[in-house]
């Protein structure tokens, strides 16, 4: 089973190339796509900027995420994608005991494993609709060192609100939050704990482009903390981990205005029809989505419902491989309103 969603070479090694390309419901990526301002800037770096070394400290993009968050730059530290923040995240922490609900984000344990922490898994239960016990929650990190938690969280599209992190974070244990889907929520920065980064020393938050602005392809994401605690993970950071064309977000963040309204409408209304219309399929229980993605729990084995969907040109993600998930359970991205009616009609079709 594959680790991530979004493999394209695989699919095309067991299923051939469809007619038609690969419609990707593995992946959970903006189905708006790139921003066409964002592709006209890439094309700019392709021009003007390919033979010279991106800017090592990435001050422009630095500047302009700070500005957004209401943080100085020394705030900010930009990074190949979420996934290498968080490695340097759990790198700069002291060996420890880190609680971890799970079902999670795989690359959380694989990290912490590979910096020599132990973990403390804390379940989230169906019956609950994945939402954590939070008084549990607190009892259990009394007894470790710190916590790591998705936010929203992949692959259960749950959000633990604002005012229950802070109350988390105020006992003073370390605490890294992942916040890549923050921006496909409709409430998006009303959630977040960036602008409490000086508060709270303890403190590490992540975020990434990768899945709002549709560009996996360029891996670009950022961490939020206490200046010294940047200092410690810059140290450890390969040095032009951003490439021109990831800087290149910095010049056009902000005429990104429209995109975003177009993200938020899609947003009001695409999940929710997504979710109901999954369970009225037979066999299947789709669980209430806060971003762009849905995590589903078929009457048996999930494996051929993906297998005949593949056949036909769609990917969906076997969630089996999750830490707390049996192989029932699948994921699907959140599409455009066509596309969710193609996969509604390849499922019942399967089923």
């Amino acid at each position: 089973m594959e680790p991530h969603g979004g493999n394209l070479r695989r699919a095309k090694e067991r299923y051939g190339l469809p007619a038609g390309g690969w419609l990707d419901f593995s992946a959970n990526i903006n189905p708006l796509g790139p921003p066409a301002v964002l592709k006209q800037a890439l094309q700019q770096v392709v021009e003007t900027k390919l033979q010279h070394y991106p800017d090592p400290e990435s001050k422009n993009l630095q500047q302009v995420l700070a500005h957004h968050h209401g943080l100085k730059p020394e705030n900010v530290l930009c990074g190949n994608g979420a996934s290498q923040l968080l490695w340097l995240a759990l790198a700069v922490w002291p060996k420890g005991r880190l609680l971890l609900p799970v079902p999670s984000f795989s690359e959380y344990e694989r990290n912490a494993r590979l910096w020599g922490h132990e973990l403390e898994f804390f379940p989230a239960r169906e019956s609950e609709q994945f939402n954590f016990d939070l008084e549990e929650l607190y009892r259990r990190l009394a007894h470790c060192s710190g916590l790591i938690l998705g936010n929203p969280n992949n692959p259960t599209s749950t959000l633990v609100p604002k005012s229950d992190l802070i109350h988390l974070a105020s006992r003073g244990k370390y605490m890294l939050v992942d916040e890549a889907f923050l921006d496909l929520t409709l409430d998006q920065e009303a959630n977040s704990l960036a602008p409490l980064v000086n508060d709270f020393p303890n403190l590490i938050v992540v975020r990434a482009f990768t899945k709002s602005l549709a560009i996996p392809g360029l891996r670009l994401g950022y961490a939020l903390a206490h200046e010294t605690t940047l200092e410690a993970m810059k140290e450890l950071q390969v040095p032009w981990s951003v490439n021109s064309g990831a800087q290149a977000v910095g010049e056009v963040f902000p005429l990104l205005t429209k995109y975003r309204e177009n993200t938020r409408a899609w947003l009001a209304s695409e999940p929710d029809y997504l979710w109901q219309q999954l369970n009225l399929l037979p066999g299947i229980k789709a669980n209430p989505p806060i971003t762009n993605f849905i995590l589903c729990r078929y009457k048996k084995s999930a494996a051929h419902l993906a297998h005949a969907l593949a056949k036909k040109g769609i990917l969906i993600r076997l969630a089996g491989n999750f830490r707390g998930l049996d192989d029932r359970y699948f994921r699907v991205a959140v599409r455009l309103r066509e596309e969710n009616k193609r996969l509604l009609a390849a499922l019942k079709k399967a089923l």
